[in-house]
């Protein structure tokens, strides 16, 4: 039977409702409490900006800005903090440097834009371009585009053997809406040309390596800015090898890379004071 039945008492009904309506919460954010964004919240993240402008001598375009509400916020909440930032911009799909800034549930959305770019080199085909320039196409062109990208996130294998089967039509089609007969096996062609492939990179294993190299850049320069930043917010104790993953898609990636680079190190002992025992 529930509250409202004739058992319960209309009166302590009214206040168990109270209490159940009235509730307010506040999010954990990297073990915090985040603060309730509110005209408050708002000003201070103003001053912030206006400091940094005074620090750096460089002036925000409020022009180029874009600002992101959870879709659950109250038009009068968004209004207000346009207003207080004078940013007059909602975008979910922004790039900076060339990179997504919203990370959605779906990675294949998030960076069809990649297999987007590569698949447009097909309109190149009208040239009738030789194998040779179709060679130099792939290696200058179409396997350049995911690199900044493949630098910074995870792109699944999944999404990588896509984008590689693009370029493998790319190089045997001819003309469009042609399914040119594929005489070598694409793992062939990405191996190296003394053994017989044309040298073209396995973007998944390029993709590790590029996210390794920034595990080792954090682990070898345990004093950058980035790494100070990425140790005060994921790996408080300074023991990169041994890190978790985190709520952040780009710090999942690097913990990839973390991974991928622990297969090929190995421990020198040396006096051994950096031994847990």
């Amino acid at each position: 039977m529930g509250l409202s039945g004739e058992v319960v008492d209309r009166r302590w009904v009214t206040i168990v409702m109270r209490c159940v309506t009235t509730v307010a919460y506040r999010i954990k954010v990297n073990g915090e409490l985040s603060d309730q964004a509110d005209e408050r919240s708002a000003g201070c993240l103003q001053n912030v900006l206006s400091l940094h402008e005074i620090c750096s001598g460089q002036t925000i375009n409020k022009e180029k800005s874009s600002i992101m509400f959870n879709s659950n916020s109250r038009e009068s909440r968004r209004a207000s903090f346009k207003a207080t930032l004078d940013i007059g911009v909602e975008a979910w799909n922004e790039k900076y440097f060339g990179l997504v800034v919203y990370m959605g549930r779906s990675k294949a959305k998030t960076f069809n834009y990649l297999k987007e770019r590569v698949w447009k080199i097909q309109g190149w085909k009208e040239k009738l371009l030789s194998r040779a320039w179709k060679d130099i196409l792939i290696k200058a062109v179409s396997q350049a585009i995911p690199t900044f990208a493949m630098s910074c996130f995870d792109l699944t294998k999944t999404l990588c053997d896509k984008i590689s089967m693009l370029i493998c039509h790319v190089f045997w089609a001819q003309q469009d809406r042609e399914n040119k007969m594929h005489w070598i096996s694409w793992e062939h062609l990405c191996s190296q040309k003394d053994k017989g492939g044309l040298g073209y990179r396995d973007l998944h294993l390029f993709n590790l390596g590029m996210l390794a190299r920034q595990a080792w850049q954090l682990l070898s320069n345990p004093e950058s800015l980035c790494a100070w930043v990425l140790r005060a917010k994921y790996f408080h104790e300074g023991k990169l090898l041994e890190v978790g993953p985190g709520i952040s898609y780009s710090w999942r990636s690097i913990v990839r890379g973390v991974q991928a680079l622990k297969s090929g190190l190995i421990w020198r002992v040396g006096y051994g004071t950096k031994i847990d025992i």
